[in-house]
């Protein structure tokens, strides 16, 4: 995730201006979901939630025309789980509205499998789900196997997609041992979400975030478990494939501090 900031104003004229290489074939919803997604991360990267929430409007402008186009509807889900969880961390933040922000997501993503099955949006719904029971864990009897299907399913269609490792390894972070979860686990899909990522091959407008947060995450589990320089090696890592990202450099002064 995360790139340069984009203006407000620049978002109105994406579509229209020239396209880097990498787009210039294509066209249509594909050109804008591209332009979308590379919107969204840019805005990520700044770690904003009201600039996330500008950047998603590229995606939300073109499903006015290209209606139900499921990359559009995942990257438009991709913004609002983003900018929930945001606003969630943010001290001090008003979170009255992250409820809706969830619910909007899940409902995004739920109509872009409808059209097209996608790993990244099984992904992403186990992601919403699991920030449901974590704000309100009374819901976890009914959301929990749910997260599970939807995660499950994302394995089955991308076997080797690195975000649905990235996910795993995630989700196992915050799950206890007892349950599945736990560093040992975290650590293992982790190491195999940098692998494959190290691999990827992404193909526009199809999704390609996660290869810096893959790092970043694995910091975390290796700080947890006390394996400093190991945590230090990884935040560093994120940091040179994105050397703004004011999340990993917070991680890395983090670790500095010795919290």
């Amino acid at each position: 995730m995360r790139r340069m900031l984009i203006g407000i104003a620049g978002l109105s004229l994406i579509a229209a201006a020239p396209a880097p290489a990498r787009a210039q074939t294509l066209d249509g919803a594909a050109r804008w979901a591209d332009s979308a997604q590379h919107a969204i991360e840019a805005a990520i990267a700044t770690v904003n939630p009201d600039r996330v929430a500008s950047a998603r409007a590229v995606a939300e402008r073109a499903l006015a025309v290209y209606a139900e186009d499921p990359l559009l509807l995942l990257y438009r889900g991709y913004a609002l789980l983003e900018e929930a969880t945001m606003r969630m961390a943010i001290r001090g933040s008003d979170t009255s509205g992250v409820s809706g922000l969830l619910e909007t997501a899940l409902d995004a993503l739920e109509r872009s499998v409808r059209r097209r099955e996608t790993p990244e949006a099984h992904v992403l719904m186990s992601a919403v789900l699991g920030i449901q029971i974590g704000r309100d864990p009374s819901r976890g009897m009914t959301l929990g196997p749910r997260s599970s299907v939807e995660i499950d399913r994302a394995l089955d269609l991308g076997p080797e997609n690195p975000r649905v490792w990235l996910q795993r390894g995630v989700s196992a972070m915050n799950t206890p041992a007892q349950w599945g979860g736990g560093l040992e686990p975290a650590e293992r899909y982790l190491l195999h979400a940098v692998e494959l990522f190290e691999r990827e091959q992404a193909v526009p407008p199809n999704p390609m975030w996660g290869r810096a947060d893959a790092q970043a995450f694995l910091g975390q589990v290796y700080q947890r478990g006390g394996r400093g320089e190991l945590a230090r090696a990884a935040y560093q890592r994120a940091l040179g494939l994105e050397p703004a990202n004011p999340w990993y450099r917070g991680l890395l002064a983090s670790l500095d501090a010795g919290h």
